[in-house]
């Protein structure tokens, strides 16, 4: 049960339907071919450790997931404000300039470019 949860990416709730199909499996099959002595309570236990560790990881799997679509949902909208940000204070020209130079290499970008009129606006933040 445990690669076939990782191999079908099952969910939590996926998993702990299949943790009692397999218990009630393993003990209507033991009971049919007439085991009645302790293997029966032995394989019970081994048959629910296995899938109890399959809801584990399954959840835990989903938990990491959940985590990282988290993570990279702020970095995007982080990226999408500081490229705002950057829009507002660099001329658009020369920050296309930029842009293209920085997708042509994964280095420093630097670039020079003439503008033929500049305004400062000098700002202090007590």
């Amino acid at each position: 049960q445990i690669v076939m949860s990782f191999v079908l990416h099952l969910s939590p709730r996926c998993a702990v339907v299949l943790f009692f199909v397999n218990l009630s499996m393993y003990a209507t099959t033991a009971i049919l071919a007439g085991v009645r002595d302790w293997s029966l309570a032995i394989g019970l236990i081994w048959v629910a450790c296995a899938s109890a560790a399959s809801v584990v990881l399954c959840r835990e799997r989903l938990r990491a997931a959940k985590l990282r679509f988290t993570l990279t949902r702020s970095i995007r909208e982080k990226a999408s404000r500081n490229r705002h940000l950057l829009q507002t204070l660099i001329p658009h020209t020369v920050h296309r300039a930029l842009k293209k130079r920085m997708e042509e290499s994964a280095h420093d970008a630097l670039i020079g470019a003439a503008i033929p009129h500049v305004t400062l606006l000098v700002c202090s933040f007590n």
